[in-house]
């Protein structure tokens, strides 16, 4: 009568070794979940801080009081020669911040025949800079120089995006504008297209979508993986315990891996992410497909015949 006993004890021992595992497992997983959510916010609160209050400083730019400078220098009269500026061929007028919040500039260089007289600046003008949906940049934050370097005159434009959400350059898009250079001592006013785009900045901020989509998104497939019905509880125990497990990991990393590509191709390469509204959702909805398609297949693929 005694080797039955002996028989049961192992077991009970093993069984009592699995439960400990599983709530080992499942504490980890907690301890996961709540570093991701410290992490999240420790990165987020620099985003917020610079949407609040912004960078007084400029860098790499053009600073106001030169530019200020030459656009007060005005026309100059009295030429009885005028000259002719033409734009050097292959010169593409373009600024594209990305995600950067900081000063940037576009040169541009325009030849002189012949060569003039008089000061070295030339009288810029500066046209408005406007997206599609007629918002315009901020002229406070754009400055341009035109200064004469022997036959040629080298054009700098600068543009500031720091500064708050009501003192920065403007929001995300793609703005077209001009700055012209109307010198009385040209034969005629020479406009100079440039365009400028901008990315949404807070990237790190966006992770909050990419997590807020994972997270319903696991519970979709494991309500589709264990086919649950209406009259079940849509949350408890069983979730956590497929989520652990490793056929659960398999499907939320391959899941994560597929939407976090969707990120990658949605926002970080579009250079105008932003400039809509919808735009978010958009990004949403297709982290979340990409996330429950793919981690709904690696599930099916690692279930037993």
């Amino acid at each position: 009568m005694s080797e039955p006993s002996e028989v049961v004890k192992p077991r009970q021992a093993h069984g009592q070794t699995n439960q400990r595992s599983k709530k080992v497992v499942k504490r980890l997983a907690v301890v996961l979940l709540l570093l991701v959510f410290v992490f999240l916010v420790a990165v987020s609160v620099p985003d917020i801080v610079s949407n609040m209050f912004g960078h007084a400083a400029q860098a790499g730019c053009v600073t106001a009081p030169a530019a200020e400078s030459s656009l007060n220098a005005g026309p100059i009269g009295g030429n009885s020669q005028l000259v002719t500026a033409k734009l050097e061929s292959g010169q593409a007028a373009e600024v594209d911040f990305g995600r950067s919040v900081t000063s940037r500039g576009v040169t541009v260089y325009l030849d002189l025949s012949p060569v003039p007289s008089g000061s070295t600046f030339f009288h810029v003008r500066l046209n408005p800079f406007v997206r599609s949906d007629d918002a315009a940049l901020r002229p406070q934050n754009i400055s341009a120089i035109a200064e004469r370097d022997g036959a040629t005159l080298v054009l700098n434009v600068c543009f500031d995006r720091n500064g708050s959400r009501n003192s920065n350059l403007g929001d995300p898009g793609s703005y077209t504008g001009s700055v012209t250079v109307d010198d009385s001592r040209l034969s005629g006013p020479v406009a100079v297209p440039v365009t400028v785009t901008m990315q949404y900045p807070n990237g790190l901020f966006l992770l909050w979508l990419y997590f807020g989509a994972i997270i319903p998104g696991a519970w979709c497939v494991w309500v589709i993986k264990a086919k649950r019905d209406g009259s079940g509880d849509a949350i408890s125990r069983a979730f956590l315990t497929w989520a652990s497990s490793i056929d659960g990991v398999v499907a939320i990393v391959a899941g994560g891996v597929s939407a976090f590509a969707v990120y990658m191709a949605v926002y970080l390469r579009d250079p105008t992410w932003g400039s809509s509204a919808l735009q978010p959702l958009t990004l949403y909805g297709g982290m979340f497909s990409a996330f429950v398609t793919t981690s709904g297949l690696a599930s099916l693929t690692g279930q037993k015949s």
